[in-house]
C-alpha cells in the first residue's frame, strides 16, 4: 500500500505538469505459447500469419526468457517488472500477488486511464490478487479441479474453458461503454494451454484438419486458431477512431515441452523443468500507425523487463526497486546494456528449480533429485536437453554461470510466500475458503 500511494503522488505530480496523449494500450498474453512454434521465430508452417505480419511491422524481441515455467509466478512478474521470489509466489495452493506490488494496471490507472482485464486461466482469477488496478476485471469462470470442490458447473475437469471470441466479445462490451478516456486492455487467452485436454480442447472443427501429419498437431493447431481469432479482434480494432496509434503487445508467459524432452519425467508440458522449450517466449509490439518501423531485438532479455519497457514507452514514471528495466526508448529503439545472463526458477509442485540462460549456453541446477537429471547440468542453446543422454556439464563446465547464479541469490533472497497478506473481500475470504486456502 505504501508504494502505491507513493506511485499516485508521483503520476499526480507528472500530471500537474503536462497533460500528455497516452494511446490505447491492448496487451494479449497466449498461455502456454512457444515462441519456435511462431513462423516470425523461424517455425516453417503457417501457423501464425497474424502474428507473424505484425511482428513483420512492429517491434519483436527474439530472445526472451519467462522467469518461471508456470503461470503465476510468471504472470506476477510479467506485470509488476519483480522477480516471482521477491513477490512470494512459489506453488500453487494459495500463493497471492500481494498489495504492496504495483501492477502494470495500477500504473496505467494512476495516469488516467480506463482498465479492463479478462482471463481464461484461473491462475490469474482475482483470488490471487491479479485484479489489482482494474476497474473491471472478469475472472475464468472454470476452475483447474485441483482448485475446489467438485461442482459440475465450474470444474475444469466436465467443463471447457472460455475461448478466445468470448474474451474478445466481453472486451467489446465493455469498450462500448468508454467514452474519451484512454484505456488499457488486457487479455489472457487459454486455447494453447488446452491443446491436449481431449473432448474439453477449445478447438473447432474448422481447425482440426490441419498440421495433422506433425507429431504436436494440436498444439499447432491451437496455434492457427488463436492466431485467427487474434488477427479478426486486432483489425477491428485498430481500424475504430482512436485507436490508430493503439499499443498492442502480444506476448506469452511461458511455453510447452512437447515432445522434445522423452528422456526427462514430466518434461511434456510445463511447470516441473526450466527447458527452453518451456521458458523461451515470444514478445512482440506491434503499433497500426507503425511508427517505430520494423526492428528485431536479437539480444536475450527477460521478461521481467515487460512492465518497464511499456512504462518508458509511455513516459510513465515506475517506483525505484523493479528487477526489470526499460529496454527501449520512447522512439522504440533498442537501449543496449543490461544483464550478463537471464534467471529462471520452478517451485511447482514437486519441483526445485534454478537455470541461467546466456547467448551461448544454458546452465541448470536440479535440486529435487528429479529422476533421469544431474544436479547440475549444461547445454548448448537450442539443443533439446535430455539429462544424462546429453548434458555437457562434465565436459565443458562454466564456471561463471553457476558463480553468477550464487550471486544472483545472494542478491535477491526469497521472501515467503504470500497467503492472505492482501486485504480480502468477504467474498474473496468465501472463495479462499471454498477452494480450501483458508478455514
Amino acid at each position: 500500500m505504501i508504494r502505491f500511494i507513493a506511485l499516485v503522488a508521483c503520476l499526480a505530480t507528472l500530471a500537474c505538469r503536462q497533460a500528455p496523449h497516452r494511446p490505447n494500450v491492448l496487451v494479449i498474453v497466449i498461455d502456454t505459447l512457444r515462441a519456435d512454434k511462431l513462423g516470425c521465430y523461424g517455425f516453417p508452417l503457417e501457423t501464425s500469419p497474424n502474428m507473424d505480419r505484425m511482428a513483420a511491422q512492429g517491434i519483436r524481441f527474439d530472445d526472451v526468457i519467462a522467469p518461471s515455467s508456470w503461470t503465476r509466478p510468471s504472470m506476477g512478474s510479467l506485470f509488476t517488472g519483480i522477480y516471482p521470489r521477491t513477490l512470494g509466489i512459489y506453488r500453487e495452493l494459495g500463493d497471492v500477488l500481494g498489495n504492496p506490488f504495483t501492477t502494470l494496471a495500477e500504473y496505467l490507472q494512476g495516469v488516467g486511464y480506463k482498465t479492463f482485464g479478462m482471463t481464461a486461466n484461473p491462475n490469474t482469477n482475482r483470488v490471487f490478487n491479479f485484479d489489482q488496478g482494474f476497474e473491471t476485471y472478469v475472472d475464468s469462470h472454470v476452475v483447474f479441479d485441483w482448485m475446489g470442490p467438485d461442482d459440475q458447473t465450474s470444474n475444469q475437469a466436465v467443463n471447457r474453458l472460455n475461448p478466445a471470441r468470448t474474451i474478445f466479445k466481453e472486451a467489446n462490451e465493455w469498450l462500448k461503454r468508454q467514452n474519451n478516456h484512454p484505456v488499457y486492455l488486457q487479455l489472457t487467452l487459454m486455447e494453447v494451454h488446452e491443446f491436449d485436454r481431449g473432448p474439453l480442447s477449445l478447438i473447432r472443427r474448422d481447425f482440426r484438419a490441419h498440421f495433422r501429419d506433425q507429431p504436436e498437431y494440436k498444439y499447432l493447431q491451437t496455434i492457427k486458431q488463436v492466431d485467427s481469432d487474434i488477427g479478426s479482434f486486432v483489425a477491428d480494432l485498430t481500424s475504430r477512431p482512436g485507436w490508430e496509434d493503439a499499443i498492442v503487445v502480444l506476448v506469452s508467459d511461458h511455453g510447452e515441452g512437447l515432445d522434445d524432452h522423452t528422456s526427462v519425467t514430466h518434461a511434456r508440458y510445463h511447470g516441473y523443468q526450466l527447458f527452453e522449450s518451456q521458458v523461451r517466449v515470444p514478445w512482440i509490439i506491434y503499433t497500426p500507425d507503425k511508427r517505430w518501423g520494423q526492428s528485431v531485438i536479437t539480444e536475450r532479455v527477460g521478461l521481467i523487463d515487460f512492465t518497464p519497457t511499456l512504462l518508458h514507452l509511455l513516459n510513465i514514471p515506475t517506483l525505484e526497486g523493479l528487477d526489470g528495466r526499460p529496454l527501449l526508448n520512447q522512439d522504440g529503439q533498442y537501449t543496449s546494456g543490461g544483464r550478463d545472463y537471464e534467471i529462471t526458477e520452478t517451485y511447482f509442485r514437486d519441483s526445485d528449480k534454478l537455470a541461467v540462460y546466456g547467448s551461448t549456453w544454458k546452465y541448470f541446477e536440479n535440486r529435487d533429485q528429479w529422476p533421469g537429471l544431474d544436479p547440475q547440468e549444461l547445454y548448448p542453446r537450442g539443443v533439446k536437453e535430455q539429462g544424462h543422454e546429453n548434458s555437457q556439464w562434465t565436459k565443458q563446465p562454466q564456471p561463471a554461470m553457476e558463480t553468477y547464479l550464487t550471486n544472483w541469490e545472494s542478491a535477491f533472497a526469497k521472501r515467503p510466500a504470500v497467503h492472505d497478506g492482501h486485504e480480502l473481500s468477504d467474498a474473496e475470504l468465501e472463495q479462499l475458503r471454498a477452494l480450501g486456502y483458508v478455514q
